[in-house]
């Protein structure tokens, strides 16, 4: 499915009809705009009209199950939808030893814990779940076990078993989500440790056998933490966080003998410090994103400074910056690239969009065409969530499934589903004295702006009565009928 549909053939002929209420009229007019519902109003008289319904690009976020810290907190992980049709993720802090978690999430919403990490079996796991073939879970925690980190192995029912333990030497911290080969080997990444001492790249065998297959060493990247894409003929490919000529971090190519090539790497003005993985889209070339740089990008006190990019690169390192955020449409961009039925691919900002309380903004749900157009198509406002950090899974029901860090990095947080905005509709209108009433129905955690301008045919629109989120089931406005300009006004749900 379309995860953003126009809908632009239900409103190729809008007729309406308007009841004045100084003067008896009767107008017809066509219309085709991106806007949910009219309410129309002149300044000296009252003009009702309804107009046929459309949507906008928004999404409607739902939160489907909350962290409070026992539970546990911080889900920096993408979730992954498990043979049983259920939703499985880590949380990297909170539970009974403040460790992190596992969980499983039911399609409704029900939340049960399976696993808290004290520590010796591992502790805060930062990356997400991959279920083998032989039906059990895998994955692996960033500290814990011998001190720098484990791999473990989970059965459906909670049976947590540590594989390995790493020391430094093998690697150190892995922050990856594994992947599994056809052979049923594990390969993985850690952010430090290994013969470089930044990072390594290691396959974890069926019989539990740990082997290094490649070590980082700054000029060809440092920092490997979050997952790779296997292609058919083997080879793994991936980014290192820093490293590299601009030490802003790379794109690699490790073939299956472990030969490790450096394929792009970063320079600020492309992109800078990629902290999210690869994806592969259907045309064979690999997706991913920068946390910063882009168009933006400064040199601010010896730092690279920028909100993001979105990039495309090839398997033989040919490399494009598609986009670039500007924080009002979103920055910081974390968590793989999920690509929906229509082609296109679904990504989180963990900041930036909507300002919060006159502050920064605490994330957005975006969509980016494989030519680069990027559209914001929700904002999280605190009340439907805040700072999305573990990317998108588009799930066998069609919908997008993404999880969230909570109002800051050490407690809370939430999985949400994202289904197709649904334009409000206008409940009542009524006038007390000189001032007009009209109330129109909600979602909780959206947010609406009210607009008006002099004609309808105008693109000028103005912004009326402020932009909340809505807090219940309807939300009300109202404003002064007096001498002046007519006024159209309209109500349009913000991503």
């Amino acid at each position: 499915m379309s995860f953003v549909s126009e809908f632009n053939s239900l409103l190729t002929r809008a007729a309406y009809k308007c009841r004045l209420a100084r003067q008896k009229a009767i107008c017809y007019q066509l219309s085709k705009m991106r806007l949910l519902r009219y309410l129309l109003l002149t300044a000296a008289s009252l003009t009702l009209c309804c107009l046929a319904r459309v949507t906008n690009a928004a999404l409607i976020l739902t939160p489907l199950a909350q962290f409070y810290g026992t539970n546990g907190a911080s889900c920096m992980a993408p979730l992954l939808e498990g043979a049983d049709g259920n939703f499985y993720g880590t949380t990297f802090g909170g539970g009974s030893n403040y460790n992190g978690t596992i969980f499983k999430m039911t399609p409704n919403g029900d939340l049960t814990t399976l696993v808290f990490f004290n520590g010796t079996n591992g502790a805060n796991p930062q990356g997400g779940l991959v279920q083998g073939a032989d039906g059990n879970f895998y994955g692996t925690t960033l500290l814990g076990g011998a001190g720098y980190g484990t791999v473990f192995r989970m059965t459906p029912d909670g049976a947590l078993t540590t594989i390995v333990s790493f020391n430094g030497t093998n690697g150190a911290n892995p922050a990856s989500t594994l992947i599994q080969s056809p052979e049923g080997n594990f390969y993985g990444t850690t952010g430090g440790g290994g013969a470089g001492g930044s990072g390594t790249i290691f396959v974890l065998e069926t019989n539990g056998a740990l082997t290094t297959m490649a070590a980082f060493n700054g000029t060809n990247g440092t920092q490997p933490s979050h997952r790779m894409v296997r292609t058919a003929d083997g080879s793994l490919y991936g980014t290192t966080y820093a490293g590299g000529p601009s030490n802003l971090g790379t794109i690699f190519q490790m073939t299956p003998d472990g030969t490790l090539t450096t394929l792009a790497w970063f320079n600020g003005t492309n992109g800078a410090n990629p902290n999210g993985g690869l994806a592969q889209g259907t045309d064979g070339n690999l997706y991913g994103t920068t946390i910063a740089g882009g168009a933006s990008t400064a040199l601010n006190e010896f730092r690279i400074v920028g909100y993001g990019t979105v990039f495309r690169a090839t398997t033989n390192g040919a490399f494009l910056s598609l986009a670039s955020f500007n924080d009002a449409n979103g920055s910081i961009p974390q968590g793989a690239l999920a690509q929906g039925t229509d082609g296109n691919f679904y990504g989180t900002a963990s900041l930036g969009g909507i300002p919060h309380y006159g502050q920064g903004g605490l994330g957005v749900v975006f969509q980016v065409t494989t030519n680069g157009t990027l559209t914001d198509l929700t904002a999280f406002n605190s009340m439907n969530g805040a700072q999305p950090g573990g990317g998108l899974i588009l799930a066998s029901d069609g919908l997008l499934y993404g999880t969230t860090v909570g109002v800051n990095s050490q407690a809370g947080g939430e999985v949400f589903r994202l289904t197709n905005a649904a334009p409000p509709a206008f409940q009542t209108i009524s006038t007390v004295g000189n001032t007009i009433v009209f109330t129109w129905s909600a979602l909780t955690g959206q947010v609406y702006q009210i607009q008006y301008n002099s004609a309808l045919s105008s693109t000028n629109w103005n912004n009326f009565w402020g932009a909340y989120p809505a807090t219940t089931g309807t939300m009300t406005a109202s404003d002064t009928i007096g001498p002046g300009p007519q006024r159209f006004y309209r109500v349009v749900l913000l991503p």
